[in-house]
């Protein structure tokens, strides 16, 4: 088994999309909870994180979302130049069944490390709140 990468900078949206100019565009971020207003819902659901550590070389990886009776991934290929700089997962929109409330998982592997914990969130009925802006 390969030294375990490390996970950082982990966002769950709705969609990643990409500018003209390379930039990211993430949309409908969520910044606590997945909140929705009742069950079941079908959701689609995007990743962005980053992780450090992975081997050298071409390696296969794959995303898991988890959720209460659900499990959906996706799965790609990367390559891995230098170890010590960190390589971007972004993942397109995972279709998502949520029966209930319950719990969100996020894992990932690549090559032969194992599954590693990316995110866990709780899913429940709810309203978003309104963020407050700055002036």
């Amino acid at each position: 088994m390969l030294k375990r990468p490390k996970v950082s900078n982990v966002i769950l949206c709705d969609d990643i999309r990409t500018e003209n100019n390379n930039k990211l565009i993430l949309i409908g971020v969520y910044t606590a909870d997945v909140l929705t207003q009742n069950f079941p819902v079908n959701m689609k659901l995007a990743t962005y994180f980053t992780v450090e550590g992975a081997p050298i070389g071409q390696h296969e990886f794959e995303v898991r979302l988890i959720s209460t009776g659900s499990t959906s991934g996706i799965s790609g290929t990367v390559e891995v130049g230098n170890p010590n700089d960190p390589i971007i997962v972004i993942t397109p929109p995972v279709p998502v069944v949520f029966q209930k409330a319950g719990k969100l998982k996020v894992d990932f592997r690549i090559a032969e490390s194992g599954w590693l914990k990316v995110m866990t969130k709780e899913v429940r009925a709810g309203v978003l709140p309104r963020p407050e802006a700055l002036p």
